[in-house]
C-alpha cells in the first residue's frame, strides 16, 4: 500500500522501523506545494486527451523527484501536488530535503519544457512551490473505500499560501521563516515581505529562494513572468 506515496525502496525500510499502529502522529516534517501556473486556463484549450498525455508525465517525474529526496507523496490536486518529508520514514534534514527536491522539480520541469517545445505540445509554463516545516498531525485519513496517508494542520495549510504568494511575487520558491533557519546555511535567500496569510492572526515572514550557498551561478532560482 505504501508504495504509492513513497519509493518502493523506502518501504521495506520503514516497515523494519515502525508499524502500522505507529503511523498516526504528531511530527515535525517539511511541507511542499507545487502547482503549474495558468495550467487550468491552459488545459481548456485542450483535447482531455492531450491534457492527460501533458499531465501524467509531469505527475511522474515531479513524484519520482520527490521520492529520490525521501519524500512521501500526499495527494494530486489536479496539476498541484502536494508531498512532505521526515515521514513515514524519519529524517532530521527534512527541510533541506524539501529544497533540493524543489530544486530538482524545477529542473525535471524545463527538461520537460525543452522536451515538449520539441513536439509540438504548450511549454510556456512555470511552475510555483511553497516549502513550510513545523509540527503537523500525520496519519492514515479516509474510509475503508479510501484512504489516505496525509498531513493536517496550520502549517500544511501555510505550505499551501506560501504557493499561492508565488504568483505575488513571481517567484517559483518560498519558503516559511522556519524553512529558512533550517536551511540558512545551506541556502541563500532573499527577504521578501512580512505577509498575513489566511488563517493566520500574526504576519508570517517569506523568503525568496536564491540557491544553494555551493551552487553554480546557472543553478540560481529566477523570477519569471508569463
Amino acid at each position: 500500500m505504501f508504495s504509492r506515496f513513497i519509493s518502493p525502496e523506502m518501504v521495506d525500510q520503514m516497515m523494519e522501523t515502525q508499524d502500522l499502529n505507529s503511523l498516526n502522529k504528531r511530527s515535525n516534517i517539511s511541507i511542499i506545494f507545487s502547482d503549474i501556473r495558468g495550467f487550468t486556463t491552459l488545459s481548456e484549450k485542450m483535447t482531455p486527451e492531450e491534457v492527460v498525455a501533458l499531465l501524467n508525465p509531469y505527475l511522474e517525474a515531479m513524484s519520482k523527484v520527490i521520492y529520490k529526496h525521501g519524500g512521501t507523496v500526499d495527494k494530486y490536486e489536479g496539476d498541484a501536488i502536494i508531498a512532505f518529508f521526515g515521514e513515514p520514514v524519519r529524517y532530521e534534514d527534512h527541510a533541506l530535503r524539501a529544497l533540493n527536491a524543489s530544486l530538482d522539480m524545477r529542473k525535471a520541469l524545463y527538461e520537460m519544457k525543452e522536451k515538449w517545445a520539441k513536439e509540438g505540445k504548450p511549454s510556456q509554463i512555470e511552475m510555483g512551490i511553497g516549502v513550510n516545516s513545523g509540527e503537523v498531525f500525520v496519519g492514515m485519513v479516509g474510509s475503508e473505500q479510501r484512504i489516505n496517508y496525509t498531513v493536517i494542520g496550520d502549517n500544511a495549510n501555510l505550505a499551501s499560501r506560501l504557493q499561492d504568494l508565488t504568483k505575488t511575487y513571481s517567484w517559483p520558491i518560498l519558503i516559511s521563516e522556519s524553512t529558512y533557519q533550517a536551511v540558512k546555511d545551506e541556502y541563500n535567500v532573499e527577504f521578501a515581505d512580512a505577509v498575513t496569510v489566511k488563517g493566520k492572526t500574526q504576519a508570517v515572514n517569506v523568503y525568496k529562494v536564491i540557491g544553494r550557498k555551493d551552487g553554480k551561478e546557472g543553478d540560481q532560482v529566477k523570477g519569471w513572468k508569463l
